[in-house]
């Protein structure tokens, strides 16, 4: 049988990575993001602030991913808004004493807590979106319609580019967390089984 010949790039001569210009940091994808972010977070914390909406730009994420997803847990929430576990849980402890929040027990793990927004959260979050909705307008501004269509479209393929296996943000259900504790108990019982000591003779 012959073998297939495969054409390889010498080591010295890869073609550079698209996500890393040779112009330097400035132009580096993961700079601009970075850059992007920090300036829309400064922007819409400004907005609220003039607005006086009492909330920072954490908080309304928070709300919207709520919103969103009822019944969330608070791990799932820092998850999806990108900060600690901590940070999370002091946003949810002030909005829940200001009335934007409620909390219910899980109906199956008692340390788990999970969230709904409530009537008074969600006119605190359309009223941090009637404030924040010129920062998109002024981000866009130098786009036409085109590029604006163009640009989310971009986006969506970058996520899905490094999201293909990403995990469902689910919200608390017993079924959810059967589920899961079922995968837990079957690699447990797998560990047990593929244990060669006898009980009592391990070390």
């Amino acid at each position: 049988m012959k073998r297939s010949t495969a054409t390889t790039t010498p080591r010295g001569d890869r073609a550079p990575s698209r996500g890393k210009p040779p112009d330097g940091k400035e132009e580096h994808l993961g700079y601009l993001l970075k850059r992007l972010q920090h300036s829309i977070r400064q922007a819409i914390d400004e907005r609220l602030r003039v607005a006086q909406v009492g909330l920072s730009f954490a908080h309304v994420t928070t709300l919207f991913v709520i919103n969103h997803h009822p019944g969330i847990s608070g791990a799932r929430i820092a998850k999806a808004t990108m900060v600690t576990a901590q940070t999370v849980n002091t946003i949810l402890r002030r909005l829940e004493n200001e009335g934007s929040l409620e909390r219910k027990p899980h109906p199956d793990n008692r340390r788990v807590d999970c969230w709904y927004i409530t009537e008074a959260g969600r006119a605190q979050m359309q009223k941090a979106r009637a404030a924040a909705d010129p920062v998109w307008d002024n981000m866009l501004a130098p786009l036409g319609e085109q590029e604006v269509s163009q640009l989310r479209g971009l986006l969506k393929r970058c996520i899905d580019g490094l999201e293909q296996n990403r995990t469902v943000i689910e919200p608390c259900s017993p079924s959810a967390v059967t589920t899961r504790s079922s995968r837990v108990a079957r690699r447990v019982a797998g560990r047990t089984r593929k244990d060669p000591l006898p009980k009592g003779k391990r070390a």
